[in-house]
């Protein structure tokens, strides 16, 4: 997990698989000065309880394979002024 500061303003950036999300992303990041990125990436359902070549086998593009819930509640979290702790996905071993 990793802590994520209390946001001013919530920035959503949406689009297709490499169409630049995380480098505008970053950059904004970089020109507003301290600001958090909260990637959807992050908020991959757990499946630990897989076997690895089953992880492996999951579509990682659909939208099913992102815990919405927990995303959105974190980003509720984040618009009332508080922290939150976020989930950390570790791509090699899904």
């Amino acid at each position: 997990m990793r802590a994520a500061k209390q946001p001013s303003i919530l920035i959503g950036i949406g689009g297709l698989s490499c169409s630049g999300k995380s480098s505008i992303a970053k950059a904004l990041a970089a020109y507003l000065g301290d600001a958090a990125l909260i990637n959807t990436d992050f908020y991959y359902k757990d499946l630990s309880k897989l076997t690895a070549s089953d992880r492996a086998a999951q579509n990682f593009d659909h939208p099913i394979a992102i815990d919405a819930a927990a995303l959105t509640c974190d980003l509720q979290i984040l618009s009332s002024g508080r922290s939150i702790k976020c989930p950390l996905y570790d791509f090699v071993s899904h």
